[in-house]
């Protein structure tokens, strides 16, 4: 940790980090305001996973909401380009209710997205910024991919009718649950060869490289077909990286079905007990807000960080200057002006601290400065 960072919280310095990683390649930041008209996520509420948001009156009587999304204010309000791109990146608070406690929190994102035609490089381009986004975080992450197509491309083998019958397989799929799994199949009279290409997508784990080819044997028509292509195109991309290890396939990862339409993955690191990343290719929503393009991203979830990684090693000053009480204003601050220049962090204080961590102590007597051992 330098001395620029010292100072700084995990959070803080991971959304520092990364701001230079999404900056190098042509992401900008984009700030959106802390509320929105209500009417707009009603529209479009069926892209939210939750139906609650915190809403209140504004002065001219329109009912507002407290941002419950972002992606949702950049696919609104960003340009639309035909063979080019907006890509963008943010650091926001989002207000959404918390599944635990049935109280609604304030989280903290950082996330990305690129609009227009997304190609092979586009979609290389972002899964890599997000294993970039949790190695920022801790060497110890693991990023789990999926493919809408894959699965999707199983209930058109037309031996599956109604919307009942699916939701329940893909539950069983997304709990990993291959005995109801079973149970559900045989009673709608699947056939055997089908049924066993359904329990493959439970069973398919693992390095994505190694995946492959149980994954090609499972392909019975051309939108899965085109899927297995674009998991093959982000493995060729991978191998012989330092993330080729990093990368595993996981089926269970069908998220809103509504809302994603290709590729998939989430996000872990070793500290943090839950999925920190989430993201993928989600053209359905763009195209709901009336824009021909398509659209891949993600979004980190940073406001924990803090408590899993206790930063003991971070500093509330770099140096401490202790003076009397009726030392001269101007030459104690002068002083103090003298180590601020050298880019050091300083706290006057009159008696030595037992609740700041710092680095170096100072005294001011006679109007000059003494370090003494801290």
């Amino acid at each position: 940790m330098n001395k620029d960072t010292a100072s700084l919280n995990k959070e803080e310095r991971v959304a520092l980090t990364l701001r230079g990683v999404y900056e190098s390649l042509g992401y900008r930041k984009y700030k959106m305001s802390r509320f929105e008209e209500y009417a707009f996520y009603l529209n479009y509420k069926s892209f939210l996973p939750f139906d609650r948001i915190i809403t209140f009156t504004d002065i001219d009587g329109k009912l507002m909401a407290l941002k419950p999304d972002v992606t949702l204010s950049i696919v609104k309000n960003a340009k639309e380009y035909k063979g080019g791109f907006e890509k963008l990146y943010y650091i926001e608070n989002v207000y959404k209710p918390d599944k635990n406690s049935r109280k609604f929190k304030e989280i903290s994102q950082i996330g990305l997205e690129a609009l227009g035609e997304i190609d092979g490089y586009t979609t290389f381009e972002v899964i890599s910024l997000a294993l970039r986004s949790l190695e920022a975080i801790e060497d110890d992450f693991v990023l789990d991919i999926s493919h809408i197509g894959i699965v999707m491309g199983l209930f058109d083998c037309g031996e599956l009718k109604g919307k009942e019958c699916k939701d329940k397989i893909i539950e069983c799929i997304v709990s990993k649950n291959p005995h109801d799994l079973a149970k559900i199949l045989a009673e709608l009279g699947v056939s055997a060869e089908t049924s066993e290409r359904f329990k493959k997508l439970i069973t398919i784990t693992g390095n994505l490289g190694e995946a492959l080819a149980e994954i090609r044997g499972i392909v019975i028509n051309e939108e899965m077909q085109k899927a297995c292509e674009e998991l093959e195109g982000v493995w060729r991309s991978l191998k012989g990286s330092p993330y080729e290890s990093k990368v595993k396939i996981d089926f269970s990862i069908i998220n809103d079905i509504n809302y994603y339409c290709g590729i998939i993955f989430q996000g872990y690191v070793r500290r943090v007990p839950r999925m920190v990343l989430s993201g993928g290719r989600y053209d359905k929503l763009l195209k709901e807000l009336g824009k021909d393009v398509g659209a891949i991203g993600f979004a980190l979830v940073t406001d924990e960080l803090n408590g899993y990684y206790g930063d003991s090693d971070v500093l509330d000053a770099d140096a401490v200057v202790i003076y009397q009480k009726g030392a001269d204003p101007k030459a104690l601050f002068n002083a103090i002006e003298s180590l601020t220049e050298k880019g050091i962090k300083v706290r006057a204080e009159t008696s030595k601290p037992d609740n700041l961590r710092y680095g170096k102590l100072y005294k001011f007597e006679g109007g000059k400065l003494e370090e003494y051992d801290v």
